[in-house]
């Protein structure tokens, strides 16, 4: 057949704009593995030419929307890339937002406990200690008080409150210094969305402490030291008003020991701390811990207390700072101790929740 009869037949689809179309649709389907970018530059690319070649020999060739098919999936395709390469760093830190309104928690907090000092001593909020080491309560115990001058006092006879790291913070609600709000870690994925009330509904009496244990995130620095053979408090140990930026004071919950998944770690200088920190944030990230002077850090782990002391722990152990005891209950605190082994209180099961 010779050329002017071809032309006066159907053109025929162009084999470029026919390839354009492929890519395209290929292109766009990969786009999540990194290679669609380059399947759809191509594309582009074949559809072009093929709009170029049709231009020049329109008689010969057509296929005009498969060409532009292409070059739309292609540039759909690479814009898709584009996208993705942007608000993948986003959505690495969502955290961030959340770690940030912790860190203001705990800044806020520590802020309020220093104002509470400058009329106490020097000390931070504290309830009386019942006995070595300390004790854990949440509850709608009354305080019988309406009034927070009466409420306040009446904390520090109630044996609810007494010994309980809760129940210290606490003490900041009651007075109006910070909101119950502030108690609860806004990514930890154990607590309750909804802070704890403060008062009776009906009777306006004071609580004693939060009403529930997941309505509270955070764990203080232990607020006593107890003699261990009398069990009577001989100070408060470093909760109080030092400003020392070394020192610890309170941290995102610490997690119990040999709960959760990965169970919580704490035996050998192995360990990986990954294992070790609270369950807060995106687990095994790390914690927010606020000190002295009301600075707050993002702590990969919790060696960060003095000399490397992991401020989870009780006592020194052999081979590093990992090891130790983790307090529960009533443990014996020696005087003096708290200085050179921080530990953090209470901790959480992570298994179940509760907390000790």
């Amino acid at each position: 057949m010779s050329e002017p009869e071809h032309e006066l037949g159907l053109p025929r689809v162009s084999g470029l704009s026919a390839t354009a179309t492929m890519l395209g649709i290929v292109g766009l389907i990969t786009t999540v593995f990194g290679i669609g970018v380059f399947i759809g530059l191509a594309a582009v690319g074949f559809g072009i030419l093929a709009l170029r070649q049709m231009e020049k020999q329109p008689r010969r060739y057509g296929g005009q929307g498969f060409a532009i098919t292409g070059i739309a999936t292609g540039v759909c395709t690479v814009s898709l890339f584009v996208v993705m390469v942007v608000m993948t760093p986003s959505l690495a830190s969502h955290e961030l937002p959340g770690r940030t309104r912790c860190a203001a928690n705990i800044t806020g907090t520590l802020k309020s406990c220093m104002v509470y000092a400058q009329d106490n001593g020097d000390d931070f909020p504290r309830t009386p200690n019942t006995g070595p080491g300390y004790n854990v309560y949440f509850g709608k115990a009354s305080t019988g008080a309406s009034t927070d001058t009466a409420a306040l006092a009446a904390m520090q006879t109630d044996a609810n409150a007494a010994g309980n790291p809760a129940s210290c913070l606490w003490i900041l609600v009651v007075q109006g210094s910070v909101s119950p709000k502030t108690m609860i870690c806004a990514e930890d994925p154990r607590a309750s969305g909804s802070p704890s009330p403060v008062r009776d509904a009906a009777t306006g009496n004071y609580y004693v402490a939060p009403g529930a244990s997941n309505q509270f995130s955070y764990s203080i620095a232990t607020p006593w030291v107890t003699d261990p053979a009398t069990g009577a408090t001989v100070s408060s140990g470093i909760w109080r008003n030092h400003t020392n930026a070394e020192i610890p004071m309170m941290c995102d919950m610490a997690p119990m020991q040999g709960t959760g998944n990965p169970k919580s770690s704490f035996a050998g200088a192995s360990t990986d701390p990954k294992t070790m920190n609270s369950d807060n944030h995106k687990k095994g990230e790390g914690q927010e811990v606020g000190f002295g002077d009301c600075h707050v850090e993002w702590c990969r782990t919790p060696a960060v207390g003095p000399g490397g002391d992991n401020i989870f722990t009780v006592g020194p152990a052999a081979g590093g700072p990992w090891g130790g005891m983790q307090p529960t209950g009533r443990m014996p605190i020696k005087p003096g101790e708290p200085m050179k082994d921080i530990y953090m209180i209470p901790v959480r099961n992570l298994d179940d929740n509760t907390v000790h």
